[in-house]
């Protein structure tokens, strides 16, 4: 018994030695462990340091080599047209937003007149300007151009070959991708509009005149590179006009609306001239028809009387 009790005692002392060992151990290697903890912060650190000054350096890298690109086409403006706008989307292709820049859109303009129209009527540059429209049609953030051809003459009333042409661009050059000459497209353009006609759609929008005044809002969408009308024929006839409208954002919610007008019923003159007229405000019903937003009654007066047009609320 006596043995057996010094056993557990001689075994108690050492496991206590060995314990005090190791305590000892751990204190003297704690500086140490603590340096090497410190040295792996320090390196961790160094590496993102090292990765956020290259990130910022090749930013600053793609950024001279945009102005670089935008210095030459914009140097080529007025020598050569063509290689302007393909030093544009060059800088467009590092990231630069060619949809936000007035003198680029303002080249393009130029360009759409003098390389893309192909009519061979005379038209004036004002003309042109209202024929012309440059947006984002399929939401890629480079502008399309849209071109209202006027092909229709007096000498051939049967025969409209007008067409709306769609030209992206594609491979250094913009090219045609689509081309309506299909039943709903008017006699002449007032204007032409490329914008939102829903909150999630980019569509063009038109205001056109047919016959001797009479105007009509034509709304048509890209599809796979497919322009077509968007508006079924019922409501299409809901958007003649005895005068042309405008087209534009009336509620401020970047959504475009067009309008149809006709001569007030309660008018006391009901001439085409100097009738009140009742203008009807319409959106775009995201499929194939239109949502009527807002009625406006407009007071015409013979000149003399009073000369302007006055938007009067008439629900």
């Amino acid at each position: 018994m006596l043995n057996h009790i010094k056993n557990i005692r001689f075994i108690s002392l050492i496991i206590l030695l060995f314990f005090i060992i190791f305590i000892t151990s751990c204190k003297d290697n704690k500086p140490n462990n603590l340096k090497k903890a410190d040295n792996i912060i320090r390196s961790a650190t160094n590496t993102e340091k090292l990765t956020n000054d290259s990130g910022i350096s090749q930013k600053i890298d793609k950024n001279v080599e945009i102005d670089s690109y935008l210095k030459k086409a914009r140097e080529l403006n007025s020598s050569d047209i063509n290689e302007s706008i393909r030093y544009y989307f060059k800088a467009h292709n590092l990231g630069y937003d060619l949809l936000d820049d007035n003198v680029f859109n303002s080249e393009l303009m130029k360009y759409a007149k003098t390389v893309l129209y192909k009519n061979n009527k005379s038209v004036d540059d004002k003309q042109l300007d209202d024929q012309i429209a440059i947006g984002d049609l399929n939401d890629d953030s480079k502008p399309e151009i849209a071109i209202f051809n006027d092909r229709y003459t007096l000498d051939d009333l049967t025969s409209n070959k007008n067409s709306i042409d769609i030209y992206y661009y594609n491979k250094d050059n913009y090219t045609l991708i689509s081309s309506y000459k299909g039943k709903y497209i008017p006699e002449h353009c007032i204007k032409i509009v490329i914008g939102k006609i829903a909150k999630n759609k980019t569509g063009i929008v038109m205001e056109g005149l047919n016959g001797a005044h009479g105007g009509q809002a034509y709304v048509y969408i890209l599809n796979d590179n497919n322009l077509t009308f968007a508006i079924d024929d019922i409501d299409f006839e809901k958007l003649y006009g005895v005068y042309p409208t405008e087209i534009k954002d009336i509620d401020n919610d970047g959504i475009l609306e067009f309008s149809g007008m006709e001569i007030d019923p309660n008018s006391s003159d009901q001439s085409m001239v100097y009738s009140d007229k009742i203008i009807r405000w319409y959106k775009w019903n995201g499929t194939n028809g239109i949502i009527e937003c807002k009625v406006e009654k407009r007071v015409d007066r013979p000149t003399g009387q009073n000369n302007d047009n006055i938007p009067i609320d008439y629900n």
